[in-house]
């Protein structure tokens, strides 16, 4: 039996023996977590000894903390790095006593699962030559020295050499990363930089190096957990993971970093002003791509090399044990990942307002590889930089899905040309996969790819704008019309019969000024075409910054509870 379990029991025990005398239901109200009260914890000067009861009698351990969380409570966690990976467990939350964990100030406190050890420079490192070290170690699947991201080679002779010897052919690496061989972790810094006393990060094991997901952070049994400003990070697979039974939830300014997945979510969850990233992994991205020519090898290296990959995304459902319906995911930024965002896992969904940039697969999957039907999704109103594509793959995909009034601009990532801005092989449906009101801009590029000739994809009302565009006409496009087409070649069939042909990209429709995420339609734009009327207001920091930033409104599901303690008081 769980700490908590046991300590409810003992309480409702003394609870019970006290209503037997004074005929009260003492039990029954502290078993509904119907007390409004805040609990700090403070990983630098905090003592598990404490009450936790105010800032100055702040525990140290968040899990301390969560064995005396309650529906209703609000916990603070004060800045610092908190090596553990807490539980929290039927917290008796709900609609109108949700739980509030919050960081303060927003973004100082980090929950890790890193290998704490070396996160405190305390690993001690034996020199192998060539500027390798090392030290027993079990897996590890990503490392992280001073936000450069460690590369995981599968040999030390690969690691040595700085080649990775994939499926493409020989890769050049940069010349630092690291290796697990025969029980040890042998490691090469930039420069050959000792590592001995040196903070360094290195992620648990993946699902494929031992069965079992861990999550950093595990909500159970509890619904209507907000966890607000907090920065988790170091998994093989889950940042942080509700179960089932724990219902909407919120996870809201919550920085995603260094983690498989970051999110494992049951139905009706929101996610918002949340970011999902491996820092470092753009400029190791950018290092490939100096060292072998200008290809950028990175989904190569990292999917088709390795055998435990880093394909994940901000959010995922419970695979073959079910999907989750009716979640919302808005102001997020996914970047310097493999994969951003996972919607297809989710029905009944949707994803909007968004900034998408630097993903080595894809931007949004809207397939389910559990094998859900993905009905009834809708992305809209964000924006897509950089490398990442959105993907329409799966065999399972019924449908509807919307996509609609997004920007795609891959102009921003100098010397890197789109193989497609979509990949699409989902069966055909009368459902259909939808796409109105775009605005697509890239290059030398297709605008879909399609292994099968399926009539699946609908393009009405989008703006196309490439200096060439790949495509030949096949038969997986069910409908296309009332297109403005900019390519070097008008293709009547891809603008439709009451689409527009706009000429090259030079007559280009769209603009973009100074700062190049700022977009505003040119002198041939159509009206009623493409993402502009009136709707959005596009500049630099449309739909949401493309870095870190909080929100600092308070939680729409606290305020819930706020109004109905209001209403409760009448």
């Amino acid at each position: 039996m769980k700490r908590a379990s046991r300590r409810i029991l003992l309480g409702c025990a003394l609870a019970l023996a006290v209503a037997l005398l004074h005929g009260s239901g003492a039990c029954s109200r502290s078993m509904s977590g119907a007390g409004a009260r805040t609990l700090y914890v403070d990983a630098e000067s905090g003592d598990d000894d404490h009450d936790c009861a105010t800032a100055q009698t702040a525990c140290r351990t968040l899990q301390r903390a969560a064995d005396l969380l309650r529906g209703g409570n609000e916990l603070v966690v004060g800045p610092g790095t908190y090596f553990e990976t807490p539980v929290f467990d039927e917290l008796g939350s709900s609609k109108e006593f949700p739980v509030w964990i919050r960081a303060e100030p927003r973004g100082s406190a980090v929950v890790s699962g890193m290998w704490e050890a070396a996160a405190r420079g305390k690993v001690g490192w034996r020199e192998e030559g060539g500027g390798v070290y090392s030290t027993p170690s079990e897996a590890r699947l990503f490392g992280s020295y001073g936000g450069v991201f460690l590369f995981r080679f599968l040999t030390v002779a690969e690691l040595r050499a700085a080649t990775a010897k994939s499926n493409a052919g020989p890769i050049s690496t940069p010349d630092y990363g690291f290796a697990i061989e025969h029980g040890r972790l042998h490691l090469r810094l930039p420069k050959g930089e000792n590592p001995n006393g040196k903070s360094l990060l290195f992620s648990p094991p993946s699902w494929d190096d031992e069965g079992e997901p861990k999550a950093v952070i595990r909500i159970n049994d509890s619904p209507y957990v907000i966890l607000d400003g907090l920065q988790v990070e170091g998994s093989g697979t889950f940042c942080v993971v509700f179960d089932q039974k724990s219902p909407f939830a919120t996870v809201r300014n919550t920085l995603l970093h260094h983690c498989r997945y970051g999110l494992r979510l049951p139905d009706q969850s929101l996610v918002e002003w949340t970011e999902y990233s491996y820092p470092g992994l753009l400029g190791f991205a950018e290092e490939v791509g100096r060292r072998n020519g200008g290809k950028q090898h990175v989904f190569d290296l990292l999917k088709d090399y390795q055998p435990a990959w880093l394909e994940g995304g901000l959010a995922d459902s419970y695979g073959h044990d079910g999907t989750s319906t009716g979640l919302e995911f808005r102001f997020n930024f996914m970047h310097e990942a493999l994969d951003g965002e996972s919607l297809g896992d989710f029905e009944y969904s949707s994803s909007h307002h968004n900034v998408y940039r630097s993903n080595y697969d894809d931007h949004v999957e809207m397939e389910s590889w559990a094998g859900h039907r993905s009905r009834e999704l809708r992305l809209h109103d964000s924006l897509f930089l950089s490398a990442g594509v959105i993907s329409h793959q799966g065999e399972s995909i019924e449908g509807p899905q919307h996509v609609y009034e997004n920007v795609w601009y891959f102009l921003d990532d100098p010397g890197r040309e789109m193989w497609t801005i979509i990949k699409s092989d989902a069966p055909a449906s009368r459902a259909g996969i939808h796409y109105r009101n775009n605005l697509l801009w890239a290059a030398r590029s297709e605008l879909f790819w399609e292994e099968r000739d399926r009539a699946t994809l609908h393009f009405l009302d989008n703006i196309l704008v490439f200096d060439r565009n790949l495509n030949h006409r096949i038969g997986g496009v069910a409908e296309s019309d009332r297109n403005y087409l900019i390519n070097d070649e008008d293709k009547p069939w891809l603008r439709g019969a009451d689409g527009k042909y706009g000429g090259r990209a030079s007559e280009a429709v769209v603009t973009h000024s100074g700062d190049r995420h700022v977009f505003s339609p040119g002198p041939g734009w159509v009206p009623g075409v493409g993402p502009f009327d009136g709707k959005n207001a596009l500049g630099p920091d449309w739909p949401r910054p493309a870095r870190t930033v909080f929100s600092d409104e308070i939680p729409e599901r606290w305020k819930q509870r706020r109004d109905h303690a209001a209403v409760g008081s009448q």
